[in-house]
């Protein structure tokens, strides 16, 4: 039954999940997440990173998103993004090879993960909660992922997903 489901029965360990210190490049990051997006099965898929300071407390996260955003700053304006596109098609002579210049997303992957995470308030989870407390801070600050505390220690992630899974499972039961 859901309601005596905790946090902890549904989280994936940190040790199984994608991490990154927060004075890492955004290379290392990058590496990073790559290998978790190939290693991925199933349902633990990891789309974002969970960015840890030299105490391995959270800091922020860290989205592939934040990562594409970061080597190619014109993804971060999706409407002047468009009217450069839409441009271009009209524009047979243009090609597509101006728009990505690798040299500068080089470049811009030896900035700090610091200096392009997410600046939010961390919000945590203790592993003991019940799983519907999780839900409640998910769905009220509209995130999709909580690190998963004992104490003052980060012991794991939960997602969305998961908590997903559980809810819809026992109503359809």
């Amino acid at each position: 039954m859901v309601h005596h489901k905790k946090v902890r029965d549904v989280m994936i360990p940190l040790a199984d999940y994608a991490t990154v210190g927060e004075d890492a490049t955004l290379k290392d990051a990058i590496e990073v997440m790559r290998r978790a997006l190939t290693r991925a099965k199933g349902d633990t898929y990891i789309r974002c990173l969970l960015v840890l300071d030299k105490e391995q407390q959270p800091r922020g996260i860290l989205t592939l998103r934040d990562l594409i955003r970061a080597i190619e700053p014109g993804f971060a304006d999706p409407q002047k993004l468009a009217e450069t596109i839409q441009w271009a098609a009209s524009k047979p002579e243009f090609g597509w090879d101006k728009f990505f210049d690798e040299q500068q997303a080089r470049e811009r992957t030896r900035k700090t993960v610091k200096d392009v995470m997410r600046q939010v308030k961390l919000i945590t989870v203790e592993a003991d909660a019940p799983l519907l407390h999780a839900a409640f801070l998910m769905v009220k600050h509209n995130i999709g992922r909580l690190p998963v505390t004992e104490g003052d220690r980060v012991v794991g992630m939960v997602r969305l997903n998961e908590v997903f899974m559980e809810i819809t499972g026992a109503v359809t039961a």
